[in-house]
C-alpha cells in the first residue's frame, strides 16, 4: 500500500516537522500494509547547514536536513513496528514537472490560473453571451419544455438520474409481493415464473448500474440486453395467460388476476426504460455530445442561456459561445480564443475537463447558432473535429444548436444524437398563461388556436405589442389581426432606421414597404436576387452589413433558407400581409383569387383564415359564398377557415349570412365538435350572435 500527504507549508521548520511526524505515525498504526509514503509541498528544501564558527553561538540547522532526520526517525519507528517504509519528499520541483506534462495543461491552468473558470468568472462570460443574445433571452418568461430534457441528459444532472430511478420505481413497484401462478394451471407456468423472475432481477440490476452511472462522468452501461430479456420474459408470461387462465369472457381472475396485472405493469415499466435507453437524449448522455434543431424563434437561444445561467448558478461548470461571434475562419482556431481561455479547442477543453473534474460532475461546452457565423458552409469537417475533441476529455460534453433548415449544410454529420426543439408546442396554454400574465394581458380573450403562439418568440413579440400599444387583450377582427403584425413591424423599421444599423428616417418605414412588396410577389419564398431587387430597391448603396436585406433577416422580418431562398420570418406575418392585400381587390377580384387555388386551396389555410375575418368587415360577403362553384360546392379549406374565423371575428361582422351558414353546418353535421366548440367559447360575448342564446335555441332550450 502507498499512503499520500499533503502539507500546504511554504517552510520546513519545526513546527512542518512535528505536522508531518504525527500524520506519519497516525498511518503506521491504521495501515500495516504501508510500503511506501509520500510527502507532498509546494516547496524545495534548501540544504546547507550554518556552522556556529569559532566564538560558539547557534547552528542554524537546514530544511533539507530537518527532512533527512524526520525521515530516519520514522523509518526507525517504522521497523519498531516489523515494516519496511519508504518516505519520498515531492517538492515544488517536482509537483511543477508532472502540471507541465501536456496531459496535465488544463489542470495546471485551472488550479493556478487566476480567474480560469471560477464562478465568477464562468457568470461574466454567460452574462455577456446573454446581453448579445438580446431579446431572444428573457429570464422572467422561461417555460419548461421537454428540449430542456436533453440538456439535463447530456450535462448528467440530478434531474436526469431521477429519471432512471423513477423507471426503477416503477419496475420495482410491481414486485413487491410474489407472483403466483394460477392454482389449476400452475404447471405451464412452472418454467416460464422463475425465468421472468431472473430476467427482471437482471433488469432491476442494469437499472441500478444506469442509476450509478448516470450522474458521473463514465461510461453508460448498455441496457438494450437485459431490458429485451424481460420485455420476452414478460410477454411469454402474457401469452400463457392468455392461453391457459383466461375466462370464456375474456377476464381474469383470482391468482391469475394479480398475475395479470403485476405483468401487464412490470412490462410497461420496461417499455418506458427501454423507451428512455434508446432515446436520442440518452444516446446523447453517452456519447456526450447533443444536437439542438428548431425552426426561428422556437427558443433555442433562449433554452441555452437559460441553462448556462443555471449551470453556473449550481456550479456546474460552463461555457457558452454565440454563433454570430464567430467569423469565415476556420471554427477551431477560434473556439479557445473566444472562451478567452486558449489558443486552441485543447486549451479550452483541457481547462473545463479539470474544473469540471474539480466539481465532480459534467462540464458543458454550448455553441448556439451555428447557422449565424459569418462562413457557416465550412463547418461540417470542423463539427466533427470538435466532437471527436471533446470525446479525449472524461468530463466535457458538447452542446451545439442550430436552425433546422440549415443542419445539412452546416452540420453535415447525420450520426450526431438530435433533439428537435418544438418551441411551446407541448405546453402552449401554459405559456400563454405566463407570458399574459407577465405582461398584464387577459389571457382568456387570447386566441389559442393561432399555431405561431406556440413560438416563443412570436408570443413574446405579441405580448409586447399589445403592451406598447396599451391594450389589454387581443382584439377582434381585422385590428385584432393587423395590430400586433403592424407594431411588430413598426418596431423593427424603428430599429433598423437607427444609426449603427441601416441608418434611414424612420417616417419613410422601409420595412413595411418591403413586407407589402413581398406580399403582392406571391406566396413565397423567393429567389434571393429577387428579394435583394426590392431591398435595394427601398434602400440602394448599402454595403451587407448595413443592408436592409441583413436587417430584416438579423430582426426575424425575413428568414433565409438551407437553399438561399427568402420567406416571410412567421408564417402568420406573411399570411397577414398577402390577405391585406388581397381584401384591396373587389369581390370579382377576391373570387377570382380563391379560384386559382384549385386544388392547392389547403396551402393557403394560413391566408384564408385571416380572408374569413377580413372580407366581411370590408367587402360584407362571406368567403364560402365567394368560393362556392355553379353547384355550391366549397372546398374543405374555405369552409375550415370560416369555421376558424368564428373566434376571431368582431361581433359586428358576423351577419345574418354567417349565422344561416353556421346553422347549416351543424345541419349537416360538418365537423359538428370543432364548430361547437367555437360557439362554446363565444357565448359569453355580450352581444354576440352566436351567444349563449343562439346555443339554447340549437339545444332546444336545454344547454
Amino acid at each position: 500500500m502507498w499512503g499520500w500527504q499533503v502539507k500546504y507549508l511554504f517552510e520546513f521548520g519545526a513546527s512542518a516537522v512535528s505536522q508531518v511526524a504525527s500524520s506519519v505515525h497516525r498511518v503506521l498504526e491504521r495501515e500495516p500494509r504501508l510500503k511506501r509514503y509520500f510527502v507532498a509541498l509546494p516547496i524545495d528544501l534548501p540544504a546547507g547547514d550554518t556552522d556556529p564558527g569559532p566564538q560558539g553561538g547557534r547552528k542554524l540547522v537546514s530544511a533539507h536536513t530537518r527532512w533527512t532526520e524526520a525521515v530516519r526517525d520514522r523509518e526507525e519507528a517504522a521497523r519498531a513496528k516489523g515494516m519496511e517504509v519508504e518516505f519520498v519528499l515531492v517538492g515544488a520541483h517536482a509537483l511543477l514537472t508532472a502540471l507541465t506534462e501536456p496531459r496535465h495543461a488544463g489542470r495546471a491552468r485551472h488550479w493556478f490560473g487566476v480567474n480560469a473558470l471560477s464562478p465568477q468568472w464562468q457568470k461574466d462570460r454567460v452574462d455577456e453571451a446573454i446581453a448579445k443574445a438580446g431579446r431572444r433571452y428573457t429570464p422572467r418568461l422561461h417555460v419548461e419544455v421537454e428540449a430542456g430534457r436533453a440538456l439535463e441528459a447530456v450535462g448528467r444532472t440530478g434531474a436526469w438520474v431521477q429519471e432512471w430511478q423513477r423507471a426503477l420505481a416503477e419496475l420495482r413497484a410491481t414486485r413487491r409481493w410474489p407472483w403466483w401462478a394460477p392454482e389449476q394451471t400452475a404447471d405451464a407456468f412452472a418454467a416460464a415464473l422463475p425465468r421472468c423472475a431472473s430476467a427482471l432481477d437482471e433488469a432491476d440490476a442494469a437499472l441500478a448500474s444506469m442509476i450509478a452511472a448516470a450522474g458521473t462522468a463514465g461510461d453508460l452501461p448498455d441496457l438494450e440486453g437485459p431490458l429485451r430479456t424481460a420485455q420476452e420474459a414478460l410477454t411469454e408470461i402474457d401469452e400463457l395467460l392468455r392461453r391457459h387462465a383466461m375466462t370464456e369472457d375474456r377476464h381474469f381472475v383470482g391468482d391469475a388476476g394479480s398475475l395479470y396485472a403485476d405483468a401487464r405493469k412490470a412490462a410497461e415499466a420496461i417499455g418506458d426504460g427501454l423507451g428512455l435507453a434508446r432515446s436520442a437524449v440518452t444516446r446523447g448522455a453517452a456519447e456526450k455530445v447533443l444536437l439542438l434543431t428548431g425552426r426561428a424563434g422556437a427558443g433555442k437561444t433562449h433554452l441555452l442561456c437559460d441553462a448556462a445561467r443555471r449551470r453556473i448558478d449550481d456550479g456546474k461548470p460552463t461555457i457558452l459561445l454565440l454563433g454570430q461571434d464567430f467569423d469565415a475562419r476556420s471554427l477551431l482556431a477560434q473556439a479557445g480564443e473566444l472562451s478567452q481561455l486558449g489558443a486552441t479547442p485543447d486549451d479550452l477543453l483541457a481547462v473545463l475537463d479539470a474544473a469540471s473534474e474539480a466539481a465532480g460532475g459534467t462540464g458543458l461546452l454550448m455553441i448556439d447558432a451555428l447557422n449565424e457565423s459569418e462562413r457557416p458552409d465550412r463547418w461540417p469537417g470542423d463539427v466533427r473535429a470538435l466532437a471527436a475533441a471533446c470525446r479525449r476529455y472524461p468530463h466535457v460534453a458538447l452542446v451545439l444548436s442550430c436552425r433546422t433548415e440549415f443542419v445539412e449544410e452546416v452540420i453535415g454529420d447525420k450520426e450526431l444524437p438530435r433533439v428537435e426543439h418544438f418551441g411551446f408546442a407541448e405546453a402552449t396554454d401554459g405559456a400563454i398563461m405566463r407570458f399574459t400574465q407577465e405582461y398584464g394581458l387577459e389571457p382568456p380573450t387570447f386566441p389559442a388556436l393561432n399555431p405561431e403562439f406556440s413560438n416563443p418568440l412570436y408570443l413574446k413579440l405579441t405580448c409586447e405589442a399589445l403592451q406598447t400599444l396599451g391594450a389589454t387583450r387581443f382584439r377582434f377582427g381585422t385590428a385584432g389581426l393587423t395590430t400586433v403584425t403592424s407594431a411588430f413591424i413598426e418596431a423593427v423599421n424603428r430599429r433598423l432606421s437607427e444609426p449603427g444599423r441601416c441608418n434611414y428616417d424612420k417616417w419613410s418605414d422601409l420595412a413595411g414597404a418591403c413586407v407589402r412588396q413581398l406580399a403582392e410577389f406571391g406566396r413565397g419564398p423567393w429567389d434571393r436576387a429577387a428579394v435583394q431587387d426590392i431591398t435595394e430597391g427601398l434602400l440602394p448603396g448599402r454595403g451587407w452589413s448595413s443592408s436592409l436585406l441583413k436587417g430584416l433577416i438579423t430582426e426575424g422580418i425575413l428568414i433565409e433558407l438551407h437553399n438561399g431562398r427568402i420567406a416571410f420570418g412567421y408564417q402568420r406575418l406573411g399570411d397577414i400581409a398577402r390577405a391585406s392585400v388581397i381584401t384591396e381587390k373587389d369581390l370579382a377580384g377576391i373570387r377570382d383569387w380563391l379560384k386559382g387555388l384549385g386544388d392547392e386551396a389547403w396551402s393557403q389555410r394560413g391566408v384564408l383564415g385571416a380572408l374569413a375575418v377580413m372580407v366581411p368587415e370590408r367587402h360584407a360577403a362571406e368567403i364560402v359564398d365567394l368560393d362556392a362553384d355553379q353547384d355550391g360546392g366549397v372546398s374543405d379549406a374555405v369552409i375550415d377557415s370560416f369555421v376558424e374565423s368564428l373566434l376571431l371575428r368582431s361581433p359586428e361582422s358576423v351577419t345574418p349570412r354567417a349565422v344561416a351558414l353556421v346553422e347549416k353546418l351543424l345541419a349537416i353535421d360538418y365537423r359538428v365538435s370543432e364548430v361547437w366548440e367555437r360557439l362554446v367559447r363565444i357565448a359569453c360575448v355580450p352581444g354576440h350572435p352566436l351567444n349563449a342564446e343562439f346555443l339554447c335555441d340549437k339545444q332546444g332550450g336545454s344547454w
